[in-house]
């Protein structure tokens, strides 16, 4: 019993229930169906920088420069800081990469 007072009140605090005069679903889409867009454009923006990030743990930093892990063969994105090719200089290129291998 307790189980459908609260779908009642889900569907309440929702505004999935109708009410007179207004068409179906009025007030979920007025209401609380309007805010899933913008979740859905959030849940976006994190995708995209969850796959472009730096792929050492805890860097908040765009992984600009591949680098593939001779062992694996796996291709990492890696930060300026944290790439292993990169020794001080301000820029990393692909010249200087290839050069020292």
């Amino acid at each position: 019993m307790w189980w459908q007072h609260f779908l009642h009140w889900i569907a309440y605090m929702t505004g999935s229930l109708n009410t007179p005069g207004a068409p179906p679903n009025y007030n979920f889409w007025s209401g609380f169906g309007s805010d899933l867009a913008e979740v859905t454009i959030i849940g976006g923006l994190l995708a995209v920088y969850k796959k472009h990030n730096c792929h050492v743990r805890w860097c908040w930093r765009f992984g600009h420069h591949d680098y593939t892990d001779p062992a694996t063969g796996v291709i990492y994105k890696m930060c300026r800081k944290h790439h292993p090719d990169h020794v001080g200089r301000r820029q990393l290129t692909v010249s200087g990469i290839s050069a020292r291998r």
